[in-house]
């Protein structure tokens, strides 16, 4: 619901790329479940574009020379899974 207001009122873009960016980059100010719900969306009617959100957000982040353990907090610690 917060999501579709900051697109209606022009503070972001409706693109999987900027809502990405925004999850990440507002990360400490946003509510981690919200962002985990998000992300874990699986609406039957869009799809797409729920799914083009979770690539990009993943995409943000450089896991390279990285121990597995250690990035995957670094990639878990942005939100709270649903359930």
């Amino acid at each position: 619901k917060g999501l579709k207001e900051f697109i209606k009122d022009g503070f972001i873009k409706d693109d999987s790329k900027e809502i990405a960016s925004f999850f990440l980059n507002y990360n400490s100010q946003l509510d981690k479940i919200a962002i985990g719900e998000i992300l874990g969306e699986l609406d039957k009617k869009d799809t797409t574009y729920f799914t083009d959100i979770r690539s990009s957000f993943t995409s943000l982040f450089n896991f390279r020379l990285m121990e597995v353990d250690i990035a995957l907090r670094n990639f878990l610690q942005c939100f709270r899974l649903p359930g």
